[in-house]
């Protein structure tokens, strides 16, 4: 999976990776070294279905019922504290009155 990032941000990676290869130049033998041992690696699925709900594939049926949920359940958060409020509220004037 490739991922595009704004200039600014791929410019900050670019310069911490210059640092690190003036620094420490056996790194590149480590990773070379590191992942000649660990080999290909398969993603987890919960990995996986993070990378399923890219912005680029949020038009896709399977990202938009995620996004739907999370939609449903952040508003029924809000509701239930908009009516602890309201409660709070009410139990304070009632008792002042």
């Amino acid at each position: 999976m490739t991922v595009a990032l704004p200039v600014s941000e791929q410019y900050v990676l670019d310069v911490i990776e210059k640092q690190l290869r003036a620094e420490y130049p056996q790194l590149d033998l480590d990773f070379a070294s590191f992942a000649r041992h660990a080999g290909p690696a398969v993603m987890p699925a919960a990995e996986r279905l993070m990378a399923g709900c890219s912005a680029i594939s949020l038009a896709r049926r399977k990202c938009r019922a995620e996004a739907s949920v999370f939609w449903f359940i952040l508003r029924l958060m809000g509701l239930f504290l908009v009516g602890v409020l309201m409660t709070a509220g009410a139990v304070i004037a009632w008792s002042a009155g």
